[in-house]
């Protein structure tokens, strides 16, 4: 399912490029209809798994993550408008990566794909017209030559399990976007375009665990990341206080996600930690999706001249409402009906007291951010900017309706049926 999934978007992405600059409206059509078809595949192989006897031999065990990314590829595509032709080509060939990463069946494929991951975003990192473009291709530059050299070098020693395991590790959690390796994340979406400020955070998380799930991390690796797992939730959450851009304020809230995942892991709850993903992801795209038609609109994301929305854009506050409540993993999100799969693990004491409090000190840095960006003020060129229009209302509406999802009684016995 993943293959075939990613041969549509790559055979797109191949097809955009013989057009011409010009056709910016066909190059959007094609983009759409590959999305839209890596979608119903993905469904399709979910729901099949899922409720059809005898069909879950053949669907991968991603299915819902494949889907769920896949979704959030053609809605954000929707959201996105008229982008330019390299926009759209290299997104659709980082989809397409990122897609067979996921189920990749071999270590080897696994780096193969995530190579041509950076390099896509690489190449939408140096398109024109973006403020701090330099230092987001640094920091992706950097996260990409780290996660590669740590996965060469992890094949080199495979006659050293401990090496090879303790390499992949932190290779998985550099892609992951955790503590200690999550430096590129806040570094490079604030200078990221639309597209890739939106669909990084949530397919590179997903390909990182994608890693773990197949390729299962071990002792002493296992301990280590249950540590920085703690460490980095603190972390992040604070970092979130004191950034003063909107967009990197939004990356360290989701490190500190991936880095709950990443303690997730270390305990071994694999099915739990794709749950916990799954659930997490609409929230994720909806926080990449306000920022960015924020920052088309008013070309700066400064904390301090962005607020006072919920009074001028009441439907942009829609958004970000809908996204701090599953970000937060706040009661009535699908978030947290993820967290309650993950927190019973927690089994002693002291884990379970630093891991409530870790997500207090998220939830406070959250809040701070929410708070800051939606009520205040406000400025003339907000005022300007207009709220969400009927396309973006499209693609908000059923990722909103998504994070909501949580307050169906029924989710939780569905969700723990994914595991």
């Amino acid at each position: 399912m993943s293959a075939a999934m990613a041969a549509v978007l790559a055979a797109a992405g191949f097809g955009a490029l013989f057009l011409r600059n010009r056709r910016v409206r066909a190059i959007r059509v094609l983009a759409l209809i590959a999305s839209g078809a890596a979608f119903a595949i993905g469904l399709a192989g979910a729901a099949a798994g899922q409720w059809m006897p005898g069909a879950s031999a053949l669907v991968p065990r991603e299915a819902w993550m494949l889907a769920v990314l896949a979704g959030s590829f053609f809605l954000t595509f929707i959201a996105r408008g008229l982008a330019a032709k390299t926009e759209s080509v290299a997104t659709l060939f980082m989809m397409a990566a990122g897609s067979f990463a996921v189920a990749a069946p071999s270590l080897e494929s696994f780096f193969a794909a995530v190579a041509i991951l950076w390099m896509s975003a690489g190449a939408l990192t140096r398109l024109r017209g973006i403020d701090g473009r330099a230092a987001a291709l640094r920091a992706f530059g950097a996260a990409a030559v780290l996660s590669l050299a740590l996965g060469l070098a992890a094949l080199l020693t495979e006659r050293q399990p401990v090496v090879s395991q303790s390499l992949r590790c932190f290779a998985f959690l550099c892609l992951l976007g955790a503590f200690p390796l999550h430096f590129w994340m806040p570094v490079a979406l604030p200078g990221a375009p639309f597209l890739l400020a939106t669909l990084v955070p949530v397919l590179f998380a997903r390909v990182g665990a994608a890693g773990f799930v197949h390729w299962a991390p071990v002792e002493p690796a296992a301990g280590i990341m249950r540590v920085l797992g703690m460490i980095g939730i603190c972390w992040c959450a604070c970092a979130a206080l004191a950034a003063n851009n909107l967009r990197e304020k939004a990356a360290y809230l989701l490190c500190a996600q991936s880095s709950l995942c990443a303690w997730a892991l270390g305990k071994g709850l694999f099915g739990e930690a794709q749950v916990l993903l799954l659930a997490t992801t609409p929230a994720a795209v909806l926080i990449g999706i306000g920022p960015s038609i924020l920052y088309d609109r008013l070309k700066y994301l400064d904390c301090a001249r962005v607020s006072g929305i919920a009074e001028h854009l009441p439907r942009m506050h829609f958004l970000l409402a809908a996204a701090t409540l599953g970000l937060l993993f706040l009661p009535g999100s699908v978030s947290f009906m993820g967290l309650q799969l993950v927190l019973p693990h927690a089994k002693t004491a002291w884990e379970l007291w630093l891991l409530t409090g870790a997500l207090l000190v998220l939830l406070v840095a959250g809040g701070h951010t929410y708070m800051s960006a939606c009520f205040g003020e406000g400025n003339e060129d907000l005022r300007r900017a207009g709220d969400l229009n009927a396309r973006e209302l499209t693609a908000a509406i059923p990722l909103a309706a998504c994070v909501l999802a949580g307050l169906w009684p029924g989710l939780a016995r569905v969700l723990r049926d994914l595991l």
